[in-house]
Formats: C-alpha cells, sequence, structure tokens
C-alpha cells in the first residue's frame, strides 16, 4: 500500500494517526511513502521538528523508519480533508498494482467503484462547516450568520 499514488490539494489537511500529527500540505503528486516522507521533511523545513540540536526531528525520522519497516504487521491510516474533494489516493487493483475504475486509476469521492475489491481504502463524504464555506468564499457573513442562527434553533 506504500505505493499508492497520492494528489493532494493546496487545501489538503493529511493526518498520520501513527505519527501523531495533523498538517496541511502543499499541493503535490506522490506516493503513500513519499507522503509520509515528505510530511516530515516539511516539518524539519518548518522549524518545528528540528528546532534545537535536532534530536526532535531524528527521533520523528526514526518513527518514520520504524512505520515502514513494521508495515506489514502494523498498518497505519492516513486521512486525507479536503474541503473541495480535490484530493484522491489510488485503489489497488487485483494484481496490487494501483488500479482505478476511472481513466486516472484514482478512488474518487461520489460513489463510484474505484474502491470495489481494496479494503485498505474508504471513501468518506461529509458537509463542509460554516467556516470552511466562509475561507473559501462559498458564502458570505450575512448568510453564515443565518446558517449559524438555524443551527442554535
Amino acid at each position: 500500500d506504500l505505493v499508492r499514488h497520492v494528489v493532494l490539494s493546496d487545501l489538503a489537511t493529511v493526518q498520520i494517526h501513527a505519527l501523531e500529527l495533523s498538517m496541511q500540505v502543499s499541493g503535490r503528486y506522490t506516493t503513500v511513502e513519499g507522503l509520509i516522507r515528505a510530511v516530515a521533511k516539511d516539518l524539519n523545513s518548518a522549524g518545528i521538528a528540528g528546532a534545537g540540536d535536532g534530536s526532535q526531528f531524528e527521533c520523528l525520522l526514526g518513527r518514520v523508519d520504524a512505520i515502514f519497516d513494521s508495515i506489514e504487521t502494523n498498518p497505519i491510516t492516513i486521512v486525507i480533508d479536503d474541503p473541495l474533494a480535490l484530493s484522491f489516493i489510488g485503489a489497488v487493483g487485483k494484481s496490487g498494482t494501483s488500479a482505478g475504475s476511472g481513466a486516472d486509476g484514482f478512488a474518487h469521492p461520489g460513489g463510484n467503484a474505484a474502491t470495489d475489491g481494496d479494503a485498505n481504502l474508504t471513501i468518506e463524504e461529509w458537509e463542509r462547516t460554516v467556516e470552511q464555506n466562509l475561507e473559501l468564499g462559498l458564502i458570505d457573513g450575512e448568510t453564515a450568520g443565518a446558517m449559524y442562527a438555524d443551527r442554535a434553533a
């Protein structure tokens, strides 16, 4: 599953439970393995994991290596939260290679058959929050106020 293709939009937030982290990433096309390594590198570049003498970053890299060493016996969960649904993880076909029901080979939201036979991939659709709709410019403040009033009632 580390070779699955991943497409991330600029708005996507990635959660890697095994590393106990959640962060917004820049848009990219990679694999699951590349995504995990890139998240660790991004944390180091931002100075979050590499503060001080670098031991925190070395610890994070050790945790990343431990994930890869035990992936067969300890599967991990990666959640990609994209309010515009522009991010995708490729499904794995019966041959074990990345495949999908569409011509692009990716699992898309909307109930297509891209995940058929792929028990390790779940697509969950959800409704954007009022805050996300405001941030994306899909509603204005007046509309948001009315939506909050409706929810409070």
